[in-house]
């Protein structure tokens, strides 16, 4: 991403912070992390939020964290990291 993108997101979503790296996503009989949701979508970039999630037995127990995503042919284009929103924090 170019730093005339990055600042488009910056300003769209001022709390995303940059990652290194992809999460982790994986799931084995119905346990692991997934993404789940859709919020706060940009539609200009079609951008929005996810928030990844511990699940057991495919029911999500807790979150874990939210991302700004864009979605790619098979799954996501994984653009920053935001705050998860205070709610999911409590679930």
């Amino acid at each position: 991403m170019d730093e005339a993108q990055w600042q488009y997101f910056k300003q769209r979503y001022p709390e995303i912070s940059r990652m290194s790296g992809t999460p982790s996503l994986w799931r084995l009989n119905g346990i692991g992390t997934t993404m789940m949701g859709r919020h706060d979508a940009d539609a200009q970039s079609h951008a929005y939020i996810k928030t990844q999630v511990f699940t057991v037995l495919f029911v999500p127990l807790f979150a874990v964290a939210s991302y700004v995503v864009a979605d790619a042919q098979r799954g996501w284009y994984f653009l920053g990291r935001v705050p998860m929103r205070s709610g999911l924090r409590l679930w």
